[in-house]
């Protein structure tokens, strides 16, 4: 029985011990990070916090996501399609409503609009990593690239190559999902929407894919060649072209159905760097702790409106915020310097400005889906072609820190936007003497324009919660304490059921 016993107290002892070492060794929880003087702070789930201060002039909102946080951050394109122009409000909708769509924790306006009435964001869209909507030389661009936030240009190239018996073909396409290009190739996908625009004197060559489109080969057949605007199949692609590039789709078609010998077509495009995700902005307000330079000559720059800027700090935090303006007695908004001086204060070194004045729009997880927490400037929300979420995200840690030695953030592999070529006109013949059929590209025209000043509070958030502002816990005891402590405990409980066995 005295065995019985000893064994007995040694497994409970043993049981005591093991638990005491599993609490000893396992990582304190880290305390919250204190808000930034002035700045009153809300937890807003998964690691992401709502940031307010409301100064004298100045009403701002700001969400701050951690490096490692569970989410993401996406664009939500209006009515799922990169093109606009059909719908209510010129293809727009409310940053509530994309956010309630996605299941975004905190959602704002993303970039520029093209013009009132074509709803297209300005710059460029990848939405995990598959490109949407190609660059522009005029445009800045902030992306993510293997969940590292940088200010450097990301580029897009396509090319359509292929053979026909002995006759080969090669067309640069000049860009995806942004047309038309006088004397060059578009080409659209159904990202673009159900149709593509009707252009005058254009040709549109209709092509089977096999699925939708991401960046590197894929096999084209072509199905179909028109001289007006159509539907773009559900699994395919529409190259359309002007000019040299008009002559050189009819030849293909021409080639392809009446020409001999065996035949293939690749479409083949690629991004200068892995990214994640980017949209457009305008302009970079820092770089690597740097302000930029400003035009002093221009209003949006130097006078007092609503904002929206996206930035990072050394380690990898990411800072979105708003900024609520042309409200006299409530707030004025911000120059563009001073609000990259707000978001030094923030801790941010890096920052890009989005679309502002009547757009700015601050929008958070609620009962009803999303509520908007600041105050547009046009007294309700304005209708955007895209918006940014931050979204939960099944992965752990989909951002990551930035080195806090680092100059600027790493990104790996990143070449700068390949030139786009001059145009060149070759003669489009038959069979031509080199049998390489080439139709050049050309770059496309500068289209930016922010859209004209028109622009901040619908809901108020709940109750700031107390935020710990101790310094935080060691994240563990060394081992030879956890060691002395564990055994410890079981010596303890052997004392204790041995006095208990003998009474």
């Amino acid at each position: 029985m005295a065995d019985v016993a000893d064994r007995r107290i040694l497994r409970r002892g043993l049981t005591l011990a093991l638990a005491a070492m599993v609490l000893v060794f396992a990582p304190a929880a880290q305390a919250t990070a204190p808000p930034p003087s002035g700045w009153a702070a809300w937890d807003l789930g998964h690691g992401v916090e709502h940031l307010l201060t409301e100064r004298p002039g100045l009403v701002a909102h700001a969400a701050r996501i951690p490096a490692g946080a569970p989410v993401a951050l996406r664009p939500v394109i209006a009515f799922d399609r990169v093109g606009g122009g059909h719908a209510p409000d010129d293809g727009r909708q409310p940053v509530s409503e994309l956010c309630r769509r996605v299941g975004g924790i905190v959602c704002v306006n993303a970039d520029f609009f093209n013009c009132r009435t074509c709803g297209q964001a300005a710059g460029g869209l990848i939405d995990r990593t598959r490109p949407l909507r190609s660059f522009r030389p005029d445009h800045q661009q902030v992306s993510f690239v293997r969940g590292i936030p940088t200010l450097d240009p990301v580029g897009w190239v396509g090319t359509v190559r292929g053979h026909v018996g002995g006759d080969r073909f090669r067309m640069p396409l000049g860009s995806l999902n942004r047309g038309p290009l006088p004397g060059g190739a578009v080409l659209y996908t159904p990202d673009w929407g159900p149709t593509t625009p009707e252009v005058s004197g254009q040709v549109e060559l209709v092509l089977a894919a096999g699925g939708p489109h991401h960046a590197g080969l894929t096999s084209l057949v072509p199905v179909a060649k028109r001289a007006t605007a159509g539907a773009i199949p559900r699994d395919g692609v529409v190259i359309a072209g002007n000019g040299r590039a008009a002559e050189a789709l009819n030849w293909l078609w021409q080639a392809w159905y009446h020409g001999k010998g065996p035949r293939q077509l690749l479409l083949d495009t690629a991004l200068s760097a892995p990214a994640d995700l980017s949209i457009g902005g305008h302009p970079i307000l820092l770089r690597n702790g740097e302000a930029q330079p400003l035009d002093p000559n221009d209003p949006m720059s130097r006078d007092r409106h609503p904002r929206t800027l996206l930035g990072w700090t050394a380690t990898g935090d990411v800072l979105i915020v708003t900024i609520d303006g042309r409200q006299p007695g409530y707030s004025d908004g911000a120059t563009l310097n001073e609000a990259t001086d707000l978001l030094r204060t923030l801790g941010v070194r890096d920052a890009i400005n989005l679309d502002g004045g009547g757009s700015s729009t601050f929008a958070v997880a609620c009962d009803l889906g999303a509520c908007v927490a600041n105050r547009p400037s046009d007294g309700h929300e304005r209708p955007v072609a895209v918006a940014l979420a931050v979204v939960p995200s099944q992965r752990s840690g989909v951002l990551r820190a930035a080195a806090a030695t680092d100059a600027s953030p790493a990104v790996e592999n990143i070449a700068p936007p390949p030139p786009a070529p001059a145009v060149v006109a070759h003669a489009v013949t038959r069979r031509p003497p080199s049998r390489h059929l080439v139709v050049a590209s050309t770059n496309e025209p500068g289209l930016f324009a922010a859209p004209p000043a028109v622009e901040p509070r619908v809901s108020r958030p709940s109750q700031p919660v107390a935020v710990d502002t101790s310094p935080a816990s060691p994240a563990r005891l060394p081992a030879a304490a956890g060691a002395v402590m564990a055994i410890a405990a079981w010596a303890a409980c052997y004392v204790f059921e041995r006095r208990r066995s003998h009474r």
